[in-house]
């Protein structure tokens, strides 16, 4: 079951870069390794476990009482600069 819930929680996470950053290509180590980043953002302070709540930042938002609005979450957790990145 974890297996299939990292899959799926990796493959939302490319959808959402590509989302956000259209005109650049996610393909292979670059790929992995940037999910790889964004699932250690996602850690529990208790377990080794991700927690679906903190994809892109959300459970921040939910503190802070700001509604939840998919556009600003790509916009903020997903474009990456640039300079930091190089196309295929």
């Amino acid at each position: 079951m974890a297996t299939a819930i990292a899959a799926g929680l990796s493959s939302l996470i490319i959808s959402c870069l590509r989302l956000a950053n259209p005109e650049q290509t996610f393909e292979g180590v670059r790929r992995a390794k940037t999910v790889e980043k964004k699932l250690d953002d996602m850690p529990s302070k208790e377990t080794k476990y991700v927690l679906l709540e903190k994809f892109g930042g959300i459970d921040e938002k939910i503190k802070e009482g700001e509604p939840i609005n998919a556009e600003v979450i790509l916009e903020t957790a997903f474009v990456t600069a640039p300079s930091k990145v190089t196309t295929n």
